[in-house]
């Protein structure tokens, strides 16, 4: 199964679910943890290879975020079970497989493309 994927499907379970006055008008985030770009480019290269190379680049974007999925567990007790490297393993097979073709060009890959293609925006 596609591990990322099993972890939003089962967060989406988890709400509707829910007792609807535990979640009526509540925002929920989902997510294992809190990474740096740095740990997150690791985790890939972990993953992909060590043929991958990492660069350091200066930036003046100094934004910052900080996701706690906190919220979910306490209200009604869901908890994330796949980390990213798990959805790079995922990707990575995926790619193996050419289940993921023409990925900078299909609109499947593309949120807003699709949805101007079947007239939802």
């Amino acid at each position: 199964p596609n591990v990322h994927i099993t972890d939003m499907v089962n967060s989406y379970l988890a709400i509707l679910n829910a007792k609807p006055e535990k979640i009526n008008g509540q925002i929920f985030n989902v997510g294992f943890k809190n990474q740096s770009v740095n740990e997150l480019a690791a985790d890939v290269k972990e993953v992909i290879g060590e043929d991958i190379k990492i660069i350091n680049t200066k930036s003046d974007d100094n934004r910052s975020y900080h996701v706690s999925s906190e919220k979910i567990k306490e209200t009604i007790g869901f908890e994330t079970n796949y980390t990213v490297k798990d959805a790079v393993l995922d990707l990575k097979s995926a790619f193996k497989k050419k289940f993921l073709v023409n990925t900078f060009d299909n609109e499947l890959f593309f949120n807003i493309k699709r949805m101007n293609n079947i007239n939802l925006i």
